[in-house]
């Protein structure tokens, strides 16, 4: 409520709904481009810049590229909504959302495991390994340790509110349809 009353004394009507319009035209554009991008990163820090990561970032990091992925669909489904119909258009939105919310329960768990408020669950834990493949095989971290931080906070608290946002919003830009230009 205090930001839309902030914003409307900066901002003329006009201008807030052709800001609101721009959103609405790049947003799908957006979350395909964080997804693939977070994904190909956080691949790049473990590959190239050797840090560690557990089990959880991986599952994390899947969701990125999921989410990435159906969002590249989704947007090729509406360029084609007419051949396709609005029914995949539709799907691949809530495929999107879902894929989100489970990112966001999966992060809340993580970052429960890494503040310690649960116990560290047995498929994180690094087992021995007897031979040097086992080794290889092996993660580099376990859950409990903050791997990568920001401020001093670990990730999977920040990739709680990212989730919780890109859910919300696509959900909203979902419902909401595109004023006809007036110009």
């Amino acid at each position: 409520m205090y930001i839309p009353l902030f914003i409307s004394r900066f901002l003329s009507q006009s201008t807030r709904q052709t800001i609101h319009q721009m959103l609405l035209s790049y947003w799908w554009i957006g979350v395909c481009v964080l997804g693939l991008s977070s994904w190909a990163g956080a691949e790049m820090l473990e590959v190239i810049g050797k840090w560690p990561a557990c089990r959880l970032c991986h599952v994390e990091r899947l969701i990125f590229l999921v989410m990435g992925v159906l969002s590249g669909l989704r947007i090729g489904a509406k360029k084609w909504e007419s051949t396709v119909g609005s029914t995949m258009t539709t799907v691949l939105t809530w495929s999107v959302i879902v894929t989100c919310m489970i990112g966001f329960l999966i992060s809340i768990y993580h970052t429960a495991i890494q503040f310690h408020w649960i116990a560290l669950p047995s498929f994180c834990e690094i087992p021995k390994a007897g031979t040097f493949e086992q080794f290889m095989a092996l993660p580099s971290a376990t859950c409990d340790q903050w791997t990568l931080t920001f401020l001093f906070i670990p990730m999977p608290v920040y990739l709680i509110f990212l989730f919780e946002n890109i859910a919300f919003y696509s959900w909203h830009f979902s419902r909401v349809k595109t004023a006809p230009s007036t110009h």
